[in-house]
């Protein structure tokens, strides 16, 4: 597989997988969008403190951009640890098929498939 751009989707509690991945890809060359912000873990305290309003603005404005960032991808890479994808990671899978995306999925690759 051949990928310039990828987008990392999953679930936000997966930071560390999200960076190991990102890691791998730009040490391959593949350009890697990912979450800029990670509520369920790394920023969750920061996340804690935000008054509802907040958050719902902010939810809108990050699901908005993360949906950019697919656009501009030829392929997004789930990140599916134990195979968990949730509702709104679901809606970005059927968001990128929808729009001629390649959905990879981190728990079926193996690390040589990102340079092939």
């Amino acid at each position: 597989m051949k990928y310039n751009i990828i987008t990392l989707c999953g679930s936000t509690l997966f930071y560390n997988e999200f960076i190991s991945t990102q890691q791998t890809l730009e040490s391959n060359g593949i350009i890697t969008l990912i979450p800029s912000f990670f509520s369920k873990s790394r920023d969750k305290k920061l996340w804690s403190q935000l008054p509802q309003e907040k958050k719902d603005m902010m939810i809108a404005a990050l699901k908005d951009i993360h949906f950019r960032k697919i656009d501009i991808s030829d392929a997004i890479l789930v990140i599916d640890v134990g195979q968990y994808i949730g509702d709104a990671i679901q809606d970005e899978i059927t968001y990128a098929e929808a729009n001629g995306k390649d959905v990879l999925y981190w728990s079926q690759l193996e690390e040589e498939e990102y340079d092939e």
